[in-house]
């Protein structure tokens, strides 16, 4: 019985090598993107393509088909959630790491 992400080889080599297929389609409109700041010799807003390119990588894995965010931005808002969930998760890790040394008991 599988039971923990090891033993599904999603961390495996042959695991990102099948994922590789998803994000290849994603990674071809962002180098198109690129090479579009390039011509017109204009900076890329690098912060925000790579945070789209993230998310339609993420989407192309989960769901099969990336939400394109690199052409129509953060539409549905998930970027603020995503934050959010972080800084949460930043306090729980911290807490629970403290708890192991008998900083911060709960």
């Amino acid at each position: 019985m599988y039971t923990t992400a090891e033993d599904y080889g999603v961390y495996a080599l042959h695991g990102l090598v099948k994922m590789e297929a998803c994000i290849e389609p994603v990674t071809t409109r962002l180098l198109h993107i690129l090479h579009k700041y390039a011509e017109a010799q204009e900076p890329a807003p690098m912060d925000r393509l790579l945070k789209n390119y993230t998310m339609d990588a993420i989407t192309a894995i989960t769901f099969g088909k990336d939400f394109d965010y690199l052409s129509h931005g953060d539409s549905l808002k998930l970027h603020q959630v995503g934050e959010i969930i972080a800084r949460y998760m930043a306090i729980v890790g911290v807490q629970y790491v403290l708890s192991l040394y008998d900083v911060c008991k709960f």
